[in-house]
């Protein structure tokens, strides 16, 4: 049988900020036939290419199990701006990477290319990449009986209340970094803390109590 060759598709509608090739994937999951899986799902994607390693390339999308197995994945020691999607099974497996800060979730049974395509221009454009039905999990979590018996909101210096709003626009560490006047680490530093004050495992949870607690207010429709 002629193996036929698996062409990107092209989605109504799609933006092409970045040249072919500019985007270099590579896959770190914790069994072959995941991997292989997903590598169909990425070669449907325009304007990507992979690649073996995580030191070659822009993206790496990550299992939760083969993240907590090797730190080198997430661990950014090269300084070069890698980014991370992590793969989830389950919505609810968020609030066990509550000690990772990632660039955006993927949930792997309703992954598809053109679901994988709105992740990659999310992320490349310095924003948070979360599929809804994970956004409604972590509202979920925001409005719980638990978040409702909290009786004294947090309390966020100036500057933390500076980078919330700013958290809340989608940016990246650097983006905060750039606009607060501040190195990429000593703005990582502001969004650790207010992720300790909020008592939040990830960024989009942290906003979206923010919202609930009025620290910021929510952009018009």
């Amino acid at each position: 049988m002629t193996q036929e060759m698996v062409r990107p598709i092209i989605f109504p509608g799609h933006r092409q900020p970045m040249p072919a090739d500019s985007l270099t994937i590579t896959l770190v999951v914790d069994n072959e036939v995941a991997r292989r899986g997903l590598a169909a799902v990425v070669q449907q994607v325009p304007w990507v290419r992979m690649c073996s390693t995580p030191d070659d390339a822009n993206v790496v999308i990550a299992s939760l199990r083969a993240l907590n197995r090797d730190e080198a994945v997430w661990r950014h020691d090269d300084g070069r701006p890698r980014k991370l999607l992590v793969l989830l099974d389950e919505p609810d497996q968020v609030d066990n990477v509550r000690w990772l800060t990632a660039d955006g979730y993927l949930l792997s049974r309703d992954l598809t290319p053109e679901a994988l395509h709105r992740a990659l221009l999310q992320v490349a454009d310095g924003q948070l990449a979360v599929p809804a039905e994970l956004g409604r999990h972590l509202l979920k979590l925001a409005t719980g009986p638990a978040r409702r018996e909290r009786t004294r909101g947090p309390v966020l210096t100036p500057r933390e209340r500076e980078t919330l709003g700013l958290l809340a626009e989608g940016l990246s560490n650097r983006q905060i970094g750039r606009r607060l006047g501040v190195s990429e680490h000593g703005a990582k530093r502001l969004v650790g803390s207010i992720m300790t004050k909020l008592d939040s495992p990830n960024r989009t949870l942290a906003v979206a109590i923010a919202l609930r607690e009025r620290l910021i207010q929510a952009e018009p429709a």
